[in-house]
């Protein structure tokens, strides 16, 4: 705003141009006519009418200059208002945009916080799984009688020497009847 209109100027010459050409080509011919045709050449009512006529004329010319200058400095206020708006529509855009784009990159760092949490749950379960199976197992083994538990129990006192060798022969003979050939009757 504020900057002059190369074409203003051009424009208002133009116009006051015709303003003064229409005077000049038809006002003053005819208050001349007038003049002459009443045969009153220095009559001070025609003359007066004649400087009235001028005033006028000056005044036109004068009022359509100042019109058409501000109608441009209208022209210009109007261009200056949206030129702030556009620009501030832009920038509200921009400010709109970016909270737009800030929601998303946030929406996926807690996705991306979720797989992580995922992740380290899967792993702790892998690492973890054969301490459970481990501890399944002898779960298991205690309850089917204390196989495969860890507690020793000492025995003291005397064992029975024939019951001994009963055992010894018995586990013996079924060892040496497992590796001796069978005979085959044919």
């Amino acid at each position: 705003m504020g900057t002059n209109n190369p074409y203003l100027q051009s424009q208002i010459d133009a116009t006051l141009g015709d303003v003064t050409r229409n005077y000049n080509l038809a006002v003053k011919p005819n208050t001349e006519t007038a003049m002459a045709r009443s045969g009153s050449f220095g009559n001070s009512g025609l003359q007066q009418l004649q400087s009235e006529q001028e005033r006028q004329l000056a005044q036109t010319l004068g009022n359509t200059a100042n019109n058409m200058r501000m109608q441009d400095y209208n022209n210009q206020q109007n261009m200056y208002q949206w030129d702030q708006n556009f620009n501030r529509q832009v920038f509200n855009d921009g400010v709109s945009q970016n909270q737009q784009n800030l929601s998303n990159y946030m929406g996926l760092m807690n996705q991306a916080n979720q797989f992580n949490q995922q992740d380290i749950a899967n792993q702790t379960a892998m690492y973890n799984a054969p301490l459970s199976y481990q501890q399944q197992f002898s779960n298991m083994a205690n309850a089917a009688g204390g196989l495969g538990g860890t507690s020793g129990v000492s025995q003291t006192g005397s064992s029975s020497p024939l019951l001994g060798a009963l055992g010894g022969w018995g586990l013996g003979s079924n060892v040496a009847s497992f590796f001796q050939p069978t005979k085959s009757t044919t």
